[in-house]
């Protein structure tokens, strides 16, 4: 029985004409700009930006958001210039695709001395 399954793959491949480049009689014509966002602007980021938590952790760059509350006016043409980049461009800084993620721990019950805790969701 193991061996049916193990075989599938290539008995199906064998049954296949596996001409290179079959998938050009299918698809069409690549779209470049087949995505599409609107250019972002400065209100957008201001009211982002404001919006967010100061008690919140740091991000990737060691920033917090109250720190960057009280210098949003000299980094707002900048943010502005990186998000509209990275729209017109597709490419995103790979700092910024890294997210920290940290389990709480809460006290469910305590029977006698033995604590049992869980994950909050």
């Amino acid at each position: 029985m193991n061996n049916f399954f193990c075989s599938v793959g290539s008995n199906l491949s064998a049954k296949t004409d596996n001409r290179q480049n079959e998938f050009i009689k299918y698809m069409s014509k690549q779209i470049p700009s087949s995505m599409v966002c609107e250019t972002v602007i400065r209100f957008e980021i201001i009211t982002l930006v404001c919006a967010f938590k100061d008690n919140k952790s740091l991000g990737p760059d060691n920033i917090g958001s109250k720190l960057l509350k009280s210098v949003l006016r000299y980094l707002i043409d900048p943010l502005l210039y990186i998000c509209n980049l990275s729209f017109t461009t597709g490419c995103v800084p790979n700092s910024l695709k890294v997210a920290k993620v940290i389990p709480i721990c809460k006290k469910v019950m305590q029977l006698s001395q033995v604590t049992i805790d869980r994950y909050l969701c």
